[in-house]
């Protein structure tokens, strides 16, 4: 969700391989352009762009195993509704990924991430209020501005 140029999309159609899909689901009809053209160029036929809408994803009910958020939450306007609408396009235990800005009252926030409204605690809030359950949170090396914390769908 946020898919932008498709980098994540394109990885992630590659690592499920013929066998999987991903929907590539972004606001902006150029990147689903770029999103296609791109699969198309290297040959991944997996690959569907969905233009989602600002409180929707746009995705059929139980649809996805799977749901990826990277740096795109914080620019959400109305954060429940979107999430109601992934938790429908989930199937029964599936998996949510946020991975976002870290905000805590020790972080010092640089001029470009001023528009990120919190950070993990507010995110983890907010996922378990629509009805996710928290399952962990991944350290990954070198991500030392962001978390990446995953969620289920009951």
């Amino acid at each position: 969700i946020g898919a932008g140029t498709g980098l994540y999309s394109l990885l992630f159609a590659e690592a499920v391989g013929e066998n999987g899909h991903v929907y590539a689901v972004d606001i902006e009809p150029l990147f689903l352009d770029l999103i296609n053209r791109r699969a198309e160029d290297i040959g991944l036929e997996n690959v569907t762009a969905v233009l989602g809408r600002r409180n929707n994803i746009a995705l059929p009910k139980s649809s996805v195993d799977v749901v990826f958020i990277a740096d795109t939450y914080h620019y959400f306007d109305d954060r429940e509704e979107i999430m109601r609408s992934v938790k429908d396009a989930l199937k029964p235990g599936g998996a949510l990924v946020v991975v976002d800005f870290e905000i805590t009252s020790e972080t010092v926030r640089p001029e470009d991430k001023s528009h990120v409204r919190f950070g993990k605690a507010g995110v983890i809030s907010e996922m378990e209020f629509v009805g996710f359950e928290t399952t962990d949170e991944v350290v990954v090396d070198g991500l030392a501005e962001n978390y990446f914390v995953r969620f289920r769908k009951p």
